[in-house]
């Protein structure tokens, strides 16, 4: 063998372990096969008697999708799997979204959708969401009361809505007969807590002599549902109570007082203390001179007025307690010689 021999068949073996090197520096090792990845990610409802779940297969784990569909249980301590499930639907196709259609059977209960997809490896079950069945939901038709003078307690039953579920409640409500009150259009609304399954709350701040409308509302998954009978209410007027002065001495006046507006829905109310207080500004109030009545009817209340100081000029005023209310009526004015 010549030199030119030996060198040609180095250079030959040398090519063919470079060749090798490449061959096996290229090539890239087989990953194992897994089992897919899937998640459910979409519920909505379709009308009241049925809803729309999905699911998307992100991963096929390297083998193609031989199965793909939805689970789903009414149960919360039952998951929703092929062998314990209320509804199963397979849907044909391999990676990407799909979804199924289901029907409801009942109203107010809860159901947990499950996505699942399986291939030559094994099954895989996706994140369980749970919803309400139905978000039509009834508020059952609440209760008035009439507290103080246009001050109401109102309740309303929602003990059929999971708790958890409520994000907000209260009432609303709107001066008018035409147009139902709203959280966003209001007269006013109030924000209150639940206890046994009922709304609670107070309104306060209604204008005399206007009817107002009134809703119970709760939020539930940032919709807001209200009741469906709405309650009218009328705001009363004050009592109106007007004061008559009769002279008895150069230092003394029998002063009577009278609600000129008297009306059934005053009769309601506890009556408290009745008197007269004057003073020598304007608007004398209960922190001035006081006299009390002693008679405690709405008819009429009467009480002298004594020791009063010549050369003054007297501002006098009656007033009622009704409940926890506190009125006065018209100012009169005495001059004493």
């Amino acid at each position: 063998m010549n030199i030119l021999q030996f060198v040609s068949k180095q250079t030959a073996g040398l090519a063919a372990i470079m060749l090798l090197l490449f061959t096996l520096s290229c090539s890239k090792p087989e990953l194992p096969l897994t089992a897919p990845t899937v998640y459910t990610y979409w519920i909505d409802t379709v009308g009241a008697y049925g809803f729309v779940c999905g699911g998307v297969v992100i991963d096929d784990g390297g083998a193609p999708i031989i199965s793909r569909g939805l689970l789903v249980s009414k149960h919360p301590n039952v998951e929703p799997t092929p062998d314990s499930n209320l509804f199963h639907l397979e849907i044909e196709g391999d990676m990407g979204r799909f979804y199924g259609i289901f029907p409801i059977n009942e109203l107010y209960k809860y159901y947990y959708v499950r996505a699942y997809a399986a291939n030559e490896i094994g099954m895989t079950l996706g994140n369980i969401e749970r919803f309400l069945s139905n978000y039509s939901v009834y508020i059952k038709p609440h209760i008035l009361k009439i507290k103080g003078f246009n001050t109401y307690t109102a309740s309303a039953d929602v003990s059929h809505i999971p708790l958890q579920d409520i994000m907000q409640q209260g009432f609303v409500w709107k001066a008018g007969i035409n147009e139902s009150p709203q959280l966003d259009d209001n007269d006013g609304f109030t924000i209150n807590t639940i206890s046994d399954g009922m709304i609670t709350g107070t309104m306060s701040g209604l204008i005399p002599g206007l009817n107002y409308k009134v809703l119970a509302y709760v939020v539930i998954n940032n919709q807001v549902f209200y009741s469906p009978d709405q309650s009218s209410i009328f705001a009363y007027s004050f009592p109106i109570i007007d004061l008559t002065l009769e002279k008895l001495s150069s230092t003394s006046y029998l002063s009577t007082g009278i609600i000129s507006n008297l009306n059934s829905y005053f009769r309601m109310f506890e009556v408290g203390q009745l008197g007269f207080c004057y003073a020598l500004h304007p608007e004398p109030s209960l922190s001035d001179n006081v006299s009390y009545a002693g008679c405690c009817t709405f008819e009429s209340f009467s009480d002298t007025i004594k020791g009063l100081i010549p050369g003054n000029t007297y501002f006098i005023r009656p007033f009622v307690h009704l409940e926890d209310s506190l009125f006065y009526g018209n100012t009169q004015t005495i001059s004493v010689l």
